[in-house]
């Protein structure tokens, strides 16, 4: 299994050691460029952490917009000592290689408290933003399932990302944010690939695009009644980017609504 954390050592210049390990990558395999305020809710995490070596990581991760001030992510992208003073959010962009981007301050991150491991369940995770967003037609937050749908029937689901886009295959010098349209899976299905899958989880892909499914923490959307509703959060997926992949595993955003409501004080999800 490949643990989702989009570590892009070859394509940065930095101090902090980077991981150049195959199962430190996400990718979004079969998509294609995205236009700008097409997903005006994507969110681009850059985040520091300590290992247990007391080595400094730089990982790179995807997250949601759910509110002028909350991004909706995943926990693993924290997993070893967050440096917070460091690690920094973008919003409203499609391309990582802008001169003018603005890095916003992360304020605080909640992981979810029974979170242990990426593939043991309750990958998800809040980062408050350190000053609320002005929305407008790029920045803007996407609404949450509440556990009605069935995704598994719908035609319009997707994900993005700026991970790689094959095997070893990094995004053109634009880094533009890919995207691509996927079927989900039930929990049944999803295990005809896999041995096991946690609970509360979706499954999404196909053997050609979409496996390996985007960067970590980044949203699965589908269309619900003519608005984008969020379905689920990359956990991880499977090793490498080899044709025919297996699909990606997401937390489900629904089975934590309870939880999202008690920490960011929201009410309305759509």
């Amino acid at each position: 299994m490949l643990f989702l954390q989009l570590l892009f050592c070859v394509l940065l210049l930095i101090t902090p050691e980077v991981s150049s390990s195959p199962q430190f990558r996400s990718f979004i395999v079969g998509g294609h460029d995205a236009t700008k305020g097409k997903w005006p809710w994507m969110a681009y995490l850059k985040v520091f952490v300590k290992k247990a070596d007391n080595s400094e990581w730089l990982t790179m991760c995807g997250g949601s917009l759910i509110s002028a001030q909350w991004v909706l992510t995943a926990a693993h992208c924290f997993d070893g000592t967050f440096n917070q003073h460091k690690s920094r959010v973008l919003l409203g962009e499609i391309s990582l290689t802008g001169k003018q981007h603005k890095m916003i301050k992360i304020q605080k991150v909640i992981k979810h408290e029974k979170y242990r491991h990426y593939d043991a369940g309750n990958d998800i995770a809040l980062v408050l933003l350190s000053e609320k967003q002005s929305l407008n037609a790029v920045i803007r937050p996407v609404d949450l399932s509440r556990g009605n749908e069935d995704f598994s029937n719908r035609g319009e689901c997707w994900i993005t990302g700026w991970g790689l886009t094959e095997d070893n295959k990094s995004l053109p010098k634009s880094k533009i944010l890919q995207q691509v349209k996927v079927p989900v899976f039930t929990g049944d299905q999803c295990r005809k690939y896999w041995d096991s899958v946690p609970a509360h989880t979706l499954c999404a892909g196909t053997e050609k695009q979409g496996a390996c499914v985007g960067d970590s923490g980044g949203p699965l959307v589908c269309i619900v009644n003519d608005r984008w509703v969020q379905a689920g959060i990359v956990s991880y997926g499977p090793e490498g980017c080899r044709i025919p992949l297996k699909p990606t595993v997401f937390t489900q955003v629904s089975n934590f609504l309870p939880w999202i409501k008690n920490h960011t004080n929201m009410h309305n999800f759509y």
